[in-house]
């Protein structure tokens, strides 16, 4: 997949390209990964040396729980335990441990929050990101991610909370940066998987209208799909 870079004002551009190992955030094809993300959460994340990637030096990781359903009625014991007491102590040591060696090899851990992870709603995140086990925490805000079926519906004011949310992260300066992307069902209908914006269900203009905000509080910018570079253009987002 080819990916170019573009400034538009002082924000940077970051393609997502996925690739065997996970996925790597780029600025252009010739150029080092500004990011690297790995397929395993963050607690699971097993400490093992990993190649370079690139010359990588953040390492994103999810916030997954290992839920066995992205739904509490589905998989209720497994949801009930990550909202305990106990379950946010584990995150929060995985979280300290995982950075401590992150910053050893000269890396900076970033943590990409989704609706089945412990950081599953933009209220927790932001809790969590003031209180202490995450008071180091950069986060990259996937405001998309926190979206799930049931949202869809009324999804312009659960995106309208979320952003009111995600700038009070921005001004604790706890956003390294914001993925602008759309979402669609999966090929069985049981979940959703990430879309570009220009082919995703939910409308991809109305997502950047919402967004825009965050596009303009946020220094770096991550797309799914070079084809989206033209969308978040100047005026792009209101058309």
């Amino acid at each position: 997949m080819f990916v170019i870079s573009l400034w538009i004002g002082l924000c940077m551009i970051l393609i997502r390209c996925e690739q065997s190992d996970g996925a790597a955030y780029r600025e252009n094809i010739m150029s080092e990964s500004v990011a690297f993300e790995y397929p395993s959460p963050l607690m699971s994340w097993d400490g093992m040396a990993r190649a370079s990637n690139d010359g990588a030096e953040v390492v994103v990781l999810g916030d997954g729980a290992g839920h066995a359903s992205g739904s509490p009625d589905d998989d209720a014991e497994s949801w009930l335990r990550s909202w305990s007491q106990s379950g946010w102590e584990q995150f929060d040591l995985q979280f300290r441990e995982v950075e401590r060696q992150l910053e050893s090899e000269g890396k900076r851990l970033v943590i990409r929050p989704s609706s089945g992870g412990m950081l599953s709603d933009a209220v927790c995140t932001l809790n969590w990101c003031a209180r202490g086990g995450g008071q180091s925490a950069q986060i990259l805000l996937d405001p998309i991610g926190w979206i799930v079926p049931s949202m869809l519906l009324d999804i312009e004011d659960h995106l309208d909370r979320i952003v009111e949310l995600s700038l009070e992260m921005i001004e604790r300066g706890r956003v390294w940066g914001v993925m602008l992307r759309s979402l669609g069902w999966n090929q069985d209908q049981t979940g959703f998987e990430s879309r570009s914006l220009s082919q995703g269900e939910p409308d991809g203009g109305m997502i950047l209208t919402k967004l825009l905000p965050l596009m303009h509080a946020c220094h770096t910018h991550i797309l799914v799909d070079a084809s989206d570079i033209a969308r978040i253009e100047p005026g792009a987002a209101s058309h």
